[in-house]
């Protein structure tokens, strides 16, 4: 799986509000490739991804 940014707000970090696509899921990654919005960024690097558009109402958390 690959994060890939759409619109970043920061340059070199990952914030609340970026726009981000998640692509190149497997199956059994329990995510789908898409666009979402970064929720949430843990100091542990767990990043909490809402889905926007189709995937609307998913949620996923990647660790960084």
């Amino acid at each position: 799986m690959e994060l890939r940014f759409i619109q970043q707000r920061t340059k070199d970090a990952i914030t609340v509000l970026d726009e981000v696509e998640l692509v190149n899921c497997e199956c059994d990654d329990g995510y789908e490739n898409g666009p979402y919005t970064v929720a949430d960024v843990e100091d542990d690097g767990a990043v909490t991804l809402i889905g926007k558009g189709r995937l609307s109402g998913c949620i996923a958390v990647v660790n960084l």
